[in-house]
Order: structure tokens, then sequence, then C-alpha cells
């Protein structure tokens, strides 16, 4: 599960800019003007080696003794349930894909035991901005959801949107009524900004 390797890793850039920048840039965009004010703190609370189950290796696929109940066991995320499977250069042919997928995880980044892989980025993170003309934002990343991907939701003084990746709905305060849209743009050719 671990997106780097390497025995001696150095935190590169803040997880808000490695995992969340485009976030960022939405949210200018749908606020329109500059952030004032920012106050930010997370911490590394769960994914550290003294948390690891009793007797898990370095990776899951060296006989983990939690590797079966383990909600984090790479060989169940990406072998068994075949999820997340972008990380890896795979063939086209199906058939090929597990065996690639099991070298990959016994010798790459993503089969480490996400204990033991030397992290030093937060497993929560809360960011909160205040913008000119008094908007604010709650931002936050979270380790432990159960689902994937990104959830937002905008309270206007007239209507709110609340949505995901796929689609969101907009309700109107004033008439009570709300509308669902699909994430995926259907008229693209005549869609404009």
């Amino acid at each position: 599960m671990c997106a780097e390797a390497g025995a001696t890793q150095k935190r590169v850039r803040p997880l808000v800019l490695a995992k969340s920048s485009h976030d960022l840039d939405i949210l200018h965009w749908i606020i329109g003007k500059p952030c004032k004010k920012v106050v930010a703190f997370g911490d590394l609370a769960h994914f550290k080696a003294e948390n690891a189950p009793e007797g898990a290796p370095a990776r899951c696929t060296d006989g983990c003794p939690a590797e079966a109940t383990c909600p984090f066991s790479a060989l169940k995320i990406y072998y068994r349930d075949r999820t997340w499977l972008y990380v890896f250069d795979l063939p086209e042919d199906p058939d090929k894909q597990g065996d690639v997928i099991l070298e990959n995880l016994k010798t790459g980044p993503y089969g480490k035991c996400v204990y033991h892989c030397e992290n030093n980025q937060p497993d929560h993170y809360m960011m909160l901005m205040e913008f000119e003309g008094g908007v604010t934002v709650n931002f936050s990343i979270e380790a432990f959801t159960s689902y994937g991907g990104r959830r937002t939701r905008i309270m206007g003084t007239r209507g709110d949107i609340v949505g995901d990746m796929e689609e969101f709905t907009h309700t109107d305060f004033a008439t009570g009524v709300s509308k669902t849209y699909n994430a995926n743009a259907e008229d693209a050719l005549n869609y404009e900004a």
C-alpha cells in the first residue's frame, strides 16, 4: 500500500499539494477571490510501525498473520479485488495480469505493509481558509472513510450544492427545488465555462 519506496524518504511536498492541488484550484475558481488566511494542521497518528499488527512483516506478500483481516492488505486491494490497478503497468491480457500484480507486490512499493512504509505524511489533515469577502472553507483529507474519492458541500445563503465525483445536487432554498447533475459532460461541444 505504500506509494513511495525507499528507506530514507523525505517529505518532498506537503500532503495537501501532493494530493489536493486540483481541489484547491477548483475552490479558488468557484469563490473567485484571493485567500487571506490559512490555518492547517494534521498528524501521522495511525500508519506507524508501533501500530502494525503483531508479527506483521515488511510486505503483505511475506506471510502476514493479519493479512486476511487487514483492511489495508495489498493482496486484497490489488490482487484479489483488482482495484487501483492504474498504479501498475499491466499487460492487456487479463489472464496475465495476476502474475504481474503479484510480482509488483513482492518487489515494488505497493506491496509494503502500510505500517512499515516509513511514511512521513499525515493520515489526517484539516485546513481552514478565509477568502476575501468573508467566504470560509473547511477542507479536510482523511485516510479513514468508507468511500474513496471526494465529497463536496458548498453552502450558500440561497442554496447549497452537495456532491461527489459522480454527481452533484443543487438545492434552491427559496423554492425548495433540487436538481441533480451527472458529472459526465453530455454536451461537451456546447459547454461554456
